[in-house]
């Protein structure tokens, strides 16, 4: 299921023109869309399933950024990377978003309002069942 979830995100992006990769800690490519493919191999190169990038210093800061996105202090802070023209290929910038930060403090939403629904359920039924004798 979450794999269609995130399949089904990435494609939404396509839809809008926005290439994307989705990624996990560790920088493994879980899915990418059409737009981002074109990027590979000139852009993004995949070794071993890893997302790298082929410019070097930008390669580097993929690599400091991914451990910070995986901290869960990553509230949602987008860290963006830029990579220089080279050749045929226009100057671009990798915005990477901690999507786990946003996914964990959604399921604490949806987590309190069912406690909360679940309150006022029980609630409600005590204050039903005191009535009838």
């Amino acid at each position: 299921m979450a794999f269609e979830r995130m399949s089904a995100a990435a494609t939404a992006l396509e839809v809008v023109g926005i290439p994307a990769a989705i990624l996990d800690g560790a920088g493994k490519v879980l899915t990418t869309n059409g737009l981002f493919d074109d990027y590979v191999p000139n852009v993004v190169q995949l070794r071993s399933g890893r997302m790298t990038l082929t410019n070097k210093s930008a390669d580097g800061l993929l690599e400091d950024i991914l451990p910070a996105l995986r901290s869960p202090l990553a509230v949602s802070q987008v860290q963006s990377i830029p990579i220089p023209a080279v050749d045929d290929q226009s100057a671009c910038i990798v915005h990477l978003y901690p999507l786990q930060a946003s996914a964990r403090r959604l399921q604490r939403s949806i987590d309190d309002r069912a406690a909360d629904a679940r309150k006022a359920a029980d609630d409600t039924s005590r204050h039903h069942h005191s009535r009838t004798i």
